[in-house]
């Protein structure tokens, strides 16, 4: 049996999603006992190099190992799998035999043996083996490994949408649509209202803070942003958006990522409704919220005409922007197997998965090791200067 599969995946290799075929290795027999240890050994490692990788930070270097540690986790997955399942055959000493097949075909009247007649001994088994059952039992493994999407930075085609609403595009903000997020917006607006004497004093607090508001973002997103937007507390209204018109903007636009921004405006060209849900304070995404029907961010508490460092609502983060998908989509009648979605985090996953097109972008380790479990697409796009009236630019109405 060996000889013979060794024979044919030698003679018909099955395909490597992409990367070629893949090469049929030597069996050296080495026992039930052996393979168990194997296979333990090789599960702590992978349990002990993903824990490694999840805390690690998400750059292209790191994305390459967690896809190699991925290939490598499904492939153990796989000989777990079947050794689980066909152990107990290597491990049972028997001998099968078709003793009583044989003296029930040999029982048959003789105008009945050709037709009704069962002798194992007539089977041609190399052309049985060869020809029919290796070929049909890995048909459709080869059917589907055809058809894998073979680029991880392939997006989803865009189904057109002439009637408008049933198809929508969600996107995220930071991280997705421009390469910064919540802290480093609000440091950009603070430091344009300060004098350059008091940049140092702010970014210290900043700083010295740090480590509380990380530890927040670890418990909840939202705890994070409720934390953090206390530093708004007495920021003047008007002055904050006088600062976003006239200099916060452009620099924020500068920030963005060019390929978010057009495929922003082939989803409105496809006549899809577009969507923005960030935890952001709402003044802060004015530059670009052109782009969409529809911009759902942080609003603030304000009393005489200042910020009060409360929101007004809670933060839409984690299920919560899931749900308040489903709902709109109910309201509006759209069509959520046939939407997309775009995110950064992790906190992204249950947006991602309430439709049916999800694009993880510049994925953080624990969202990017859940979109190649799941075959979503994952888009690596960046972030550069343009000069004013380039393409870039000329995307914000």
């Amino acid at each position: 049996m060996y000889d013979s599969v060794k024979e044919y995946f030698t003679d018909h290799p099955m395909p490597d999603g992409g990367r070629g075929q893949i090469k049929v290795p030597d069996w050296t027999f080495p026992g039930a006992r052996r393979v168990e240890r194997q296979l333990r050994t090789g599960e702590r490692v992978m349990s002990v190099a993903q824990k490694a990788l999840l805390s690690a930070p998400a750059n292209k270097r790191t994305r390459r190992w967690q896809d190699d540690l991925t290939r490598q986790q499904d492939q153990l997955d796989f000989l777990r799998k079947y050794a689980d399942l066909y152990g107990v055959y290597t491990e049972a000493e028997v001998i099968y035999t078709d003793t009583k097949l044989l003296a029930l075909h040999r029982s048959l009247p003789g105008d009945r043996v050709e037709a009704h007649g069962f002798d194992a001994a007539t089977i041609d088994w190399y052309h049985y083996l060869q020809e029919v059952h290796y070929p049909a039992i890995t048909a459709t493994m080869r059917k589907a490994t055809a058809g894998r999407r073979t680029s991880s930075n392939a997006l989803p085609p865009l189904r057109q949408s002439p009637n408008g609403g049933d198809v929508v595009a969600v996107f995220d903000l930071e991280g997705t649509l421009v390469a910064s997020n919540v802290i480093e917006t609000y440091l950009l607006a603070r430091l344009c209202d300060l004098p350059r004497s008091g940049w140092p004093g702010e970014i210290a607090d900043l700083v010295r803070k740090l480590p509380r508001y990380m530890a927040a973002e670890r418990r909840d997103r939202g705890e994070f942003l409720r934390t953090f937007m206390r530093r708004y507390a007495g920021a003047d209204e008007a002055g904050l958006a006088r600062i976003v018109a006239e200099r916060l903007g452009d620099a924020l636009l500068r920030r963005s990522h060019p390929e978010a921004i057009r495929q922003v405006r082939k989803h409105r060209a496809a006549g899809h409704r577009t969507i923005l849900i960030t935890g952001t304070v709402d003044v802060l995404v004015q530059p670009i919220a052109g782009l969409f029907d529809e911009v759902v961010a942080s609003r603030l508490h304000m009393r005489d005409g200042r910020y009060s460092g409360f929101l007004e609502a809670p933060p839409l983060v984690g299920e919560a922007r899931a749900a308040w998908l489903r709902r709109y989509a109910e309201n509006a009648g759209a069509d959520l197997p046939a939407s997309y979605a775009y995110g950064d985090s992790y906190s992204d996953r249950p947006l991602l998965e309430a439709v049916g097109n999800p694009v993880a972008v510049n994925p953080d380790p624990h969202l990017y090791r859940h979109a190649k479990s799941r075959r979503w697409a994952v888009a690596q796009w960046k972030a550069y200067t343009l000069p004013a009236g380039d393409v870039f630019l000329e995307t914000v109405p």
